[in-house]
């Protein structure tokens, strides 16, 4: 999602280290009935923050027992270096229980002055578990 370079990368590693520690810990792990998990396979440049669904792990949605379809995620943040982005997640059906995984970043704008970090797309595939 938003690339941003270090020196928040620390931050980033120790408050993503922290939520996975959480995550894997909590009940919150195994999915409701009704839903599907979805597990995200991507590589990421540990040096850059990504805006994404995925950023506390797997996530879960609704089931849906018509045939696969594409999802979209679209979110919006104001970042330190002053610019909006919009980061876009896409998920194209690839196979019966695999997504073709798409991110990308959009500069909206930039206050006046801004130096805008930039952007990093990335790409991968999601796994959905019944």
């Amino acid at each position: 999602m938003l690339a941003v370079e270090a020196p928040w990368k620390l931050v980033a590693i120790a408050g993503t280290g922290l939520a996975l520690a959480a995550f894997a810990a909590s009940p919150h792990h195994r999915h409701a009935r009704g839903t599907h998990r979805l597990t995200l396979h991507a590589p990421s440049n540990p040096h850059h923050y990504y805006l994404t669904r995925f950023v506390d792990g797997d996530i879960s949605i609704a089931r849906d027992d018509a045939r696969p379809k594409q999802i979209v995620f679209r979110d919006t943040i104001h970042w330190i270096d002053h610019c909006d982005y919009l980061a876009t997640e896409t998920l194209e059906p690839d196979g019966a229980n695999r997504y073709a995984y798409y991110y990308d970043e959009t500069i909206l704008s930039c206050d006046p002055g801004a130096s805008p970090y930039g952007v990093t797309p990335r790409s991968g595939y999601v796994v959905v578990d019944e």
